[in-house]
């Protein structure tokens, strides 16, 4: 029974905005649809840079419940979403937004 291998991670980068404002002290997570291994990336700054698996991803926002309501993170946003996916396949610079 071949279950197959994950290929290697790779570095991406990216940002992480609510409309036009950095989002800081949360988390992104990558939840594989696919491929790939699910990931958590601190987001500082409105920045994540991370090894990741390549694949296909939904993505969403984690982090302390009263940190996503002070920051008003859209419950939409607390779950992946078929709506909302990202493929990576290395060198990737991500720009993804919460609306």
């Amino acid at each position: 029974l071949d279950l197959g291998t994950n290929p290697e991670p790779v570095a991406i980068t990216g940002t992480v905005s609510k409309g036009s404002d950095p989002i800081t002290g949360l988390r992104l997570n990558l939840q594989p649809l696919e491929t790939g291994l699910p990931a958590t990336l601190d987001i500082k700054d409105g920045k994540i840079a991370a090894s990741v698996t390549p694949g296909k991803y939904t993505w969403y926002i984690s982090g302390d419940e009263k940190d996503l309501a002070a920051k008003g993170i859209p419950e939409a946003f607390l779950a992946g979403s078929m709506e909302r996916t990202v493929e990576i396949k290395g060198g990737d610079t991500l720009s993804l937004t919460v609306e």
